[in-house]
C-alpha cells in the first residue's frame, strides 16, 4: 500500500497530466484538417496539401499531369503574405558576402511564377541562386531575352554591396505588347489570391514597348478599374528604374510570359495553368466588385437581364434561320415574361465602350452567343448568372468557359439539341480543336426552343 505522501504525489502528477494534455489538445487538432476516414482525397490533402482543381476532362490528361507535376514540386500550400519584418522593406537592402538574398521560387506553373527576391538591374531581370536545377528551366520561367540566372558570386560582383528595395507584391508581365490580353489579368490574380488572398498587388509593371492597349485585348482602363488603388507601371517608369545604376530587389513577383507557357504547350492553352492552382472560392471576386463599384453597377433590381451577343465568324456562328428564330423568341419571351432583353450586334455603340458594355452584361441573369471576344465580359457576371455558349457539335473551346466556371457563374455549352454543364462537359478526347473541325466555314446548327426554354426557367427562377 502507497503511503498517504507517495498517494498525494500521485494523484497531483494525474491531475496535472491530465490539464496539461486538455490545454494543448485543441492547439494540435487544430493545426492541420484530418481526413474524413475512408477519404482517399482527404488522405492525399493531409499528407500533400490541398490539391487544385483536375482539368484533365477538358485539356486531356497529358497537360493536366505536368501541370500537376509543376505544382507538386513548386507550390507553397499555404498562405504567404508578406510581413513587415521582411529583409527588403528598409528601403535599402545591404548584404555581407554570406548573406545576399537569393531568388525562392513560391509557386510554378510554365509561363507562370511566383518568385521572392528578384533582382533588377540596367533593365534586366536577374534571379540570384547557387542551385539553378532547382529552378524551372528559363525557358518555362519567361522568354524575354532580358531575364537571365545568375550566381551569388557574379551577382556580387556585379550588383556590389547593396541595392534598393521595391516592396509588397509586383505582378510582372514580360510579355510584348500586342500579345496582352485579358487573360494575362485572369491568371495574376488567380495565383496572387493563392498565396495572398487578403491585399491587392503593390504595383503592375509593364516593361515592354506601349503596354496593356485595347488593341491588343485588353482595355487600359481595365486595369483602372479592377485596381483602383494600385499602381501601373509601364516601359517609361521601367526605364527610370534601369537609369539609376544599382540594383532593385523585388520582395515579390508574380510574373506571367504567355510566351513561355505557348512555347511549351501552343496558343491554345497558355492561359489555362493558373485554373489549376488551388485558391480559394472568392479569388476573383474582389476584381468584380472594384469594376461593379467603379462603374456604379446596381444591384439586381429583381427584373431579370437577358443579353444575346449576335457576333460570329465562319464555323462559330449560327445559321441565318436558326439566328432569326433566337431573336424573335428573347423578343417574345421580353414581352410575355417582362424580362429585360438585349440583342447586341457587332455595330451596337454599347459595344464601343467598355464602361456601358460591362455595366449592361453584369446585370444579366443570362448571357449568350457564339464563341467571340464578345463574351469576355462573362468575368463580370455575379456568380449565380449564366453563361450560354453555342459551338459546332464536336468543337469545344474553354477560354470562357472554365475561368466562368471557377468564379461561380453557371456555365452551359450546346451542341446542337444537346446541352453541357458542370462535370458533364464533353472529354477532350471527344472534341476536336476549331481550326481543324469539319464544320469550318459553315454555320453551326441549334436547338432554339430547347435554348429558349432554359432561359424561361433561370429567369422564372426554376434553375
Amino acid at each position: 500500500m502507497p503511503t498517504r505522501r507517495e498517494a498525494t504525489i500521485i494523484i497531483v502528477a494525474l491531475v496535472l497530466f491530465i490539464l496539461y494534455f486538455n490545454s494543448t489538445a485543441p492547439i494540435d487538432t487544430q493545426a492541420v484538417t484530418k481526413p474524413s476516414k475512408g477519404s482517399l482525397q482527404g488522405l492525399r490533402e493531409y499528407v500533400l496539401g490541398p490539391s487544385g482543381p483536375d482539368y484533365s476532362r477538358e485539356f486531356g490528361p497529358e497537360f493536366a499531369k505536368s501541370i500537376q507535376a509543376a505544382l507538386a514540386k513548386w507550390h507553397a500550400h499555404e498562405s504567404l503574405e508578406l510581413r513587415d519584418e521582411g529583409t527588403v522593406r528598409n528601403g535599402r537592402v545591404d548584404w555581407p558576402d554570406d548573406a545576399l538574398p537569393e531568388t525562392r521560387v513560391v509557386t510554378h506553373v510554365p509561363g507562370w511564377t511566383i518568385l521572392d527576391n528578384v533582382v533588377v538591374y540596367k533593365g534586366s531581370i536577374y534571379l540570384v541562386t547557387d542551385d539553378q536545377l532547382s529552378f524551372p528551366p528559363m525557358e518555362a520561367i519567361s522568354n524575354w531575352w532580358q531575364m537571365h540566372f545568375i550566381n551569388t558570386t557574379e551577382a556580387r560582383r556585379e550588383f556590389g554591396a547593396y541595392a534598393g528595395s521595391v516592396d509588397g507584391v509586383s505582378w510582372l508581365c514580360t510579355d510584348d505588347d500586342r500579345e496582352i490580353t485579358r487573360f494575362h489579368l485572369l491568371g495574376l490574380q488567380r495565383l496572387h489570391a493563392s498565396i495572398s488572398p487578403s491585399a491587392p498587388p503593390a504595383r503592375i509593371v509593364f516593361p515592354r514597348p506601349g503596354g496593356p492597349r485595347a488593341p491588343a485585348g485588353m482595355e487600359s482602363s481595365l486595369l483602372h478599374y479592377a485596381f483602383p488603388a494600385v499602381n501601373v507601371w509601364l516601359k517609361p517608369e521601367w526605364d527610370d528604374f534601369g537609369d539609376i545604376i544599382k540594383p532593385w530587389v523585388y520582395e515579390r513577383v508574380i510574373l506571367v510570359s504567355m510566351g513561355a507557357a505557348s512555347h511549351i504547350w501552343g496558343d491554345a492553352v497558355s492561359w489555362a495553368p493558373p485554373l489549376f492552382v488551388p485558391a480559394p472560392d472568392t479569388w476573383w471576386t474582389s476584381v468584380r466588385e472594384h469594376v461593379h463599384d467603379s462603374l456604379n453597377i446596381r444591384e439586381d433590381d429583381g427584373r431579370p437581364v437577358v443579353v444575346y451577343m449576335t457576333h460570329g465568324r465562319p464555323g462559330l456562328r449560327l445559321g441565318p434561320a436558326a439566328r432569326a428564330k433566337l431573336i424573335d423568341g428573347l423578343e417574345k419571351l421580353g414581352a410575355n415574361s417582362g424580362a429585360e432583353v438585349h440583342i447586341l450586334d457587332p455595330t451596337s455603340s454599347l459595344l464601343q465602350s467598355f464602361g456601358e458594355r460591362t455595366s449592361l452584361v453584369a446585370r444579366a441573369r443570362v448571357l449568350l452567343g457564339t464563341p467571340s471576344p464578345a463574351l469576355d465580359d462573362a468575368v463580370f457576371l455575379r456568380p449565380g448568372a449564366a453563361l450560354f455558349e453555342f459551338f459546332p457539335p464536336g468543337v469545344m473551346l474553354h477560354e470562357r468557359g472554365l475561368p466562368a466556371r471557377s468564379m461561380g457563374v453557371d456555365y452551359v455549352a450546346w451542341w446542337g439539341d444537346r446541352s453541357f454543364s458542370g462535370g458533364n462537359l464533353p472529354n477532350a478526347r471527344d472534341t476536336t480543336p476549331f481550326a481543324t473541325n469539319a464544320t469550318l466555314g459553315e454555320d453551326m446548327p441549334l436547338d432554339v426552343d430547347a435554348v429558349l426554354s432554359a432561359i424561361t426557367a433561370r429567369i422564372s427562377g426554376e434553375l
